[in-house]
């Protein structure tokens, strides 16, 4: 089913009447009985977050979990519609049955894994930090190694205090609201002049590149990406990458923890497009690097 994107970042709506047709529907598509119509749901994405998910000439959304939301929505015999929605908003909309799936870069963490339940991780993520190629924190220690905030704890935080003594007075940016910014709430914040949230990775990238922030934070896939395109050509990856801990353990796709079989649902799909390479095909065509957990 080929998602319709829609901004209804403040306007809710009422799932009552929906959701018990909905369940019969999964029910029937679980079981292998057919339905007499496909039923509607909202997945929420935040479109400005490539190569995840973000905006496309015709004034649609693209992307890695663009393709994955529609093969998820194709497999279960569902019609999906995209709603645009702030990263900060995605779990209080969720909630507040603003949309019934959040799909979009969301990391599985124990902290929000309190308030929501996901589905298995459908593609693992690490963070890591990029600065301009003539500044002196080019010279991070750890370049290029990678460390597990839940397996090897006391060795990450050697490569962190590592670190640390170089941040000392300078100014770094971050995603509000991701686990960039709790990486940095944990481990950072104490030790650098100052934090910059931002509610986008473009307003990220652009202060950045003019000079508001001396070192980002944030997704090695979306850094990537960044580095890429204006404005942040001419810059590179520095010191270690983190991943577990308060980075989690991957992204998954959220749901009410009320919504046990919509969710059952889609965790099944997504274990089959594990398993049979789709999501590593689409890491192919969106990512450049295979993501699958």
């Amino acid at each position: 089913m080929a998602l319709t994107a829609s901004r209804t970042a403040s306007k809710g709506h009422s799932l009552a009447p929906h959701l018990a047709a909905l369940a019969l529907g999964l029910t029937a598509l679980m079981l292998g009985t057919p339905t007499q119509a496909q039923q509607t749901i909202k997945i929420a994405t935040e479109g400005t977050y490539p190569p995840w998910t973000f905006s496309n000439p015709q004034g649609g959304v693209q992307g890695f979990e663009v393709d994955v939301a529609n093969e998820s929505c194709k497999r279960l015999n569902l019609t999906c519609e995209l709603v645009i929605q702030d990263f900060p908003g995605f779990i209080p909309g969720l909630l507040a049955g603003k949309f019934d799936v959040v799909l979009s870069a969301l990391s599985v963490t124990e902290e929000r894994k309190k308030i929501v339940d996901f589905t298995r991780p459908y593609a693992r993520i690490d963070v890591s930090f990029v600065v301009p190629n003539d500044s002196p924190l080019t010279k991070l220690p750890g370049k290029g190694e990678r460390y597990h905030l839940d397996t090897e704890p006391e060795v990450a935080k050697r490569a962190i205090d590592a670190i640390l003594p170089h941040l000392k007075g300078v100014t770094l940016g971050t995603q509000t609201g991701s686990v960039s910014a709790k990486f940095v709430a944990a481990y950072l914040k104490d030790s650098v002049g100052r934090v910059n949230e931002y509610k986008s990775t473009r307003d990220q990238d652009i202060d950045l590149s003019n000079g508001r922030t001396d070192i980002v934070v944030g997704s090695i896939v979306a850094l990537t990406k960044s580095l890429s395109t204006p404005p942040l050509q001419g810059f590179g990856f520095t010191g270690p990458s983190f991943g577990g801990g308060v980075v989690g353990t991957g992204y998954g796709a959220a749901f009410r923890k009320s919504d046990t079989e919509l969710r059952e649902s889609f965790d099944r799909v997504l274990g089959d497009m594990i398993s049979d390479g789709t999501i590593r095909k689409i890491s192919d065509r969106w990512i450049g690097i295979d993501v699958t957990p």
